[in-house]
């Protein structure tokens, strides 16, 4: 007896188009691996230096420009630059190059984690199979990579406070590092779970469906 179609074909092109585009980044990703690894190794064998980017909060006193109003009700008006990049040539110690390896692997584990699983849900999706249990573990993986996304970057903020304090006097009198740590991606990995549940709920609505028949 044929399986019925669980996923619509309308539905189906939009779920090739982005197995395809999860298929691009994940050899994408892997091509980049080396090359990043080859660029980073070679600039530190050449130049003894590792270029560093932090994005910063500047003090209010930095700078601040006049702006024309429009509305009577708005007399003045100015405008504050208070972010921006700063950009640090670091020479490499044994400190800095571990800091940095161990960056690189938490970041590309969580990416793969990510990827691997979204390409076999799509997968299972265009085989007209959602509903199983290896689609719930897939699910919570996911759900558990992008909750490992905010430990991760709350590691990378301290590493660059630690960077911005190791390489420029005074700095907190001036600059500060951007806080970038977004509580929505802990939220977002949290309703991924609870999708998990339900999906799992599906696979036994299904299963029972089948033995009916």
């Amino acid at each position: 007896m044929e399986t019925a179609n669980l996923i619509p074909r309308s539905s189906l092109r939009l779920v090739k188009i982005l197995g395809a585009i999860f298929n691009f980044v994940w050899y994408a990703n892997f091509i980049l691996i080396p090359f990043v690894i080859a660029v980073v190794g070679y600039k530190v064998v050449t130049d003894g230096k590792i270029d560093s980017t932090i994005a910063v909060q500047i003090a209010n006193t930095v700078d601040s420009s006049p702006v024309a109003t429009i509305i009577d009700n708005a007399k003045t008006a100015s405008a504050t630059i208070n972010i921006g990049v700063l950009k640090i040539e670091l020479k490499p110690t044994i400190k800095h190059l571990s800091l940095l390896i161990v960056q690189f692997v938490l970041i590309e584990s969580i990416l793969i984690l990510f990827l691997y699983n979204m390409r076999k849900i799509l997968n299972s999706f265009k085989a007209q199979r959602p509903f199983s249990r290896e689609n719930t573990k897939r699910l919570r993986w996911i759900g558990l990579s992008v909750i490992l996304y905010v430990p991760v970057h709350l590691i990378n903020y301290l590493f660059d406070v630690w960077i911005l304090h190791d390489s420029i006097a005074a700095p907190n009198q001036i600059y500060w590092v951007q806080k970038e740590i977004d509580p929505n991606m802990l939220i977002l990995g949290i309703i991924i779970y609870v999708i998990s549940s339900i999906f799992d709920y599906g696979m036994v609505v299904e299963q029972e469906n089948k033995e009916f028949v």
